[in-house]
C-alpha cells in the first residue's frame, strides 16, 4: 500500500512539473509570437513606406508632365493670339488710312 501512495505522490509531482513546464512553454511561445509579429509588422511597414514613396514620385512626375503640357498649350495660344492681334492691327491701320485718305480727297 505504501507503494501505491508513493506512486500517487509521484504522479502528483509529475503532474505539477508538467503543468509548470507547460506554463513556461506557453510563455515562451507567446514571447516568440510577439517577436515574430513585431518583425513582420516592421517589414510590412518598411515595404509600405517604399511603395508610398514610389507612388508619390509617380504622381509628382505625372503632375509635372501635366504642368508642362498646359504651359506648352498656353504658349501656343499666346502665339496664336499675338499673330491674330498683329493681323487685326494691320487691318485696323489700313482701314483708318483708307478713311483718312477719303476724307483728304474731299478737300
Amino acid at each position: 500500500m505504501v507503494t501505491a501512495l508513493e506512486e500517487v505522490k509521484q504522479a502528483e509531482n509529475d503532474a505539477e512539473r508538467l503543468v509548470e513546464d507547460s506554463a513556461k512553454r506557453k510563455e515562451s511561445i507567446i514571447a516568440e509570437g510577439r517577436v515574430k509579429a513585431a518583425r513582420f509588422l516592421k517589414e510590412k511597414e518598411e515595404g509600405l513606406a517604399g511603395e508610398k514613396a514610389d507612388a508619390l514620385e509617380r504622381q509628382k512626375e505625372k503632375a509635372l508632365a501635366a504642368r508642362e503640357k498646359v504651359l506648352a498649350e498656353g504658349m501656343e495660344k499666346l502665339k496664336s493670339l499675338r499673330r491674330s492681334a498683329e493681323k487685326q492691327t494691320d487691318d485696323a491701320v489700313e482701314l483708318v488710312m483708307d478713311a483718312f485718305e477719303k476724307e483728304i480727297a474731299k478737300f
